[in-house]
């Protein structure tokens, strides 16, 4: 059984939804009241990770017991596991008064522990195995534990009761399997080993510090700083170019109608919604994706893969669920999952290059 790409994005997102919520919720009740009362500001956070804690808990149960049903595997509900205490949450008030800003982010933190918590606590419950599956601009550490793979649930990553080295504005998460067969669609942990055994330095701590150098100089994926860079580059330069010639392009290079072809950019390029931006909703445009901007290129150049034509598709369906049904980008871009997977797709392409 495979969590499809898909199906990780929906816990992903809603998982950070509810993190950045309590942040937020934490940020605003200190712009409001500083300099605050440190003992309301123990109280305000700590209502705020048992609210928002006990939200991801439940979707970390959700997303476990869905796991094992898809897996076939007959066990227990999942339960959550306890959320941050009060004292947790006096410590996180008194460690960061000097620091302020800190504060809402050691309330994401804290919220975010209950859902690792309770997929460890369930994992280690039913001897099944965990990986660390790593998202977006990874830092060198969770780079590092993603690279282990598949393991049995332990204390070894736990502090007490609690998952060790869970930060703040990360959307890297654990996730469970039942079986060998199990795994994340896209979770390469051979290539994050690779990554790690090539790192310079013969202790775990050099290795991680040269992994963190080759993150910043952007020497990686997709994913990395300079392929963002380039990203940013070629959508300033479909941006800018004839948008009808563009448009003739690309829908004689795909055959598709122009008019899907010009809607797809428009969405892509142009066009503003609420989304989700360093943990804040902002009204703006989508942000520049190396993948999406390479299959731009290939579509403009008159050489596109099946999925760089499949990509198309997605965002003009996207775009017509965004606009015209009025659906939030989450649920627009699941519902147009449903019928062009663009990700599925790419990482079927990758697998074969």
């Amino acid at each position: 059984m495979r969590v499809s790409a898909t199906a990780w994005f929906e816990y992903r997102q809603k998982l950070h939804q509810i993190n950045a919520k309590a942040e937020q919720a934490m940020s605003d009740f200190m712009d409001k009241n500083w300099p605050a009362d440190s003992q309301a500001m123990i109280d305000y956070a700590y209502a705020l990770t048992q609210r928002y804690g006990s939200a991801a808990a439940e979707l970390a149960c959700q997303m476990y017991d869905k796991t094992a049903i898809a897996s076939k595997a007959y066990i227990k509900p999942a339960e959550p596991a306890e959320l941050a205490s009060y004292d947790d949450v006096s410590k996180l008030v008194y460690g960061t008064l000097k620091s302020p800003k800190e504060t809402p982010r050691g309330v994401n933190r804290l919220v975010k522990r209950a859902a690792a918590d309770t997929t460890l606590k369930n994992a280690k419950r039913d001897k099944v195995e965990w990986a660390w599956i790593p998202y977006g601009d990874t830092c060198a550490f969770c780079l590092t534990l993603a690279s282990r793979g598949w393991q049995r649930a332990s204390k070894a990553v736990m502090k007490g009761n609690h998952a060790q080295h869970i930060h703040a504005n990360c959307d890297c998460n654990f996730q469970v399997r039942f079986s060998e067969n199990d795994t994340v669609e896209g979770y390469d942990p051979d290539k994050y080993l690779e990554m790690y055994e090539n790192a310079e330095g013969k202790t775990p701590e050099e290795k991680i510090n040269s992994l963190r150098k080759t993150l910043a100089s952007g020497a990686l994926d997709s994913e990395s700083r300079q392929a963002l860079k380039h990203a940013n580059m070629f959508y300033r330069e479909l941006s800018n170019s004839d948008r009808p010639i563009l448009v003739s392009k690309m829908a004689k290079s795909s055959k598709l109608d122009k008019k899907l072809v010009d809607q797809a950019l428009n969405h892509v390029l142009n066009s503003k919604y609420d989304l989700m931006v360093n943990d804040q909703i902002k009204h703006t445009n989508f942000a520049p994706d190396y993948d999406m901007a390479q299959s731009f290129q290939r579509l403009r150049d008159g050489k596109p893969e099946k999925h760089d034509i499949i990509m198309l598709q997605h965002e003009a369906l996207e775009a017509e669920y965004m606009d015209k049904h009025h659906l939030d980008y989450v649920d627009g871009h699941l519902k147009a999952n449903q019928k062009y997977n663009y990700q599925r797709a790419l990482y079927k392409w990758k697998e074969k290059k």
